[in-house]
């Protein structure tokens, strides 16, 4: 009785130590091949990017849209064509 319970505990414990290493090597992996971000290349960025000349361009109607209310941008720049 006591034999098989110090058993059962370093079962358990050995297990559990299994267990524990699996699970953070497979965090590992996860983290470095399944679902890594892309990084954004220099021109990636720099084509993302906008500049204020250019928002002060924009008409009027486009600059005071309400997303999802008026529609789509293209619909919006087509009315005020």
């Amino acid at each position: 009785s006591l034999g098989g319970a110090f058993m059962y505990l370093l079962m358990s414990v050995w297990l559990s130590m299994h267990a524990s290493v699996t699970a953070k090597a497979y965090e590992v992996r996860l983290l470095t091949q399944h679902v890594r971000l892309p990084v954004p290349t220099w021109s990636q960025l720099e084509g993302a990017r906008t500049y204020g000349s250019a928002f002060e361009k924009v008409n009027a109607t486009q600059m005071f849209r309400m997303p999802f209310a008026m529609g789509t941008q293209e619909r919006v720049l087509q009315r005020s064509i």
